[in-house]
């Protein structure tokens, strides 16, 4: 089964694909997504586009998103809010949102990925398990 684990943070989009069979996961190909400009529709446009060829490419049978609060001190930017519903308006399969506490609890890690990758790796090994 193939999850693609997205984290976002400010403008920027992270993903990793993610092969699973429940119990092993290894990262396949990964990336990230700059939103240039939340209120440029040429910029949405692009953003757009840029997923949905993800999507195509790897063909994932779920999306697991890093969930970003909605109010309260840590709440997430409109630039994440609308990288987040541009997400879920593409994706024409299951799309599950991850806690941070539970991300914080998986233990998982992959070698390859940076740093900023690990969250996008873990949501989706969260959403596998």
């Amino acid at each position: 089964m193939a999850i693609l684990g997205v984290d976002l943070d400010s403008k920027t989009l992270r993903w990793v694909e993610v092969h699973s069979n429940g119990t092993s996961h290894e990262a396949g190909a990964s990336g990230r997504i700059v939103l240039t400009g939340t209120r440029d529709a040429e910029a949405m446009k692009r953003f757009a586009k840029a997923f949905q060829d993800v999507l195509t490419e790897i063909g994932p049978t779920k999306i697991a998103i890093k969930e970003k609060a909605e109010t309260g001190r840590m709440r997430a930017g409109a630039a994440s809010l609308k990288m987040e519903g541009l997400a879920l308006y593409l994706a024409d399969i299951p799309v599950e949102f991850i806690s941070g506490s539970k991300i914080n609890k998986c233990q998982a890690t992959h070698s390859r990925l940076k740093d900023a990758e690990l969250e996008a790796f873990k949501a989706a090994v969260c959403a596998a398990t």
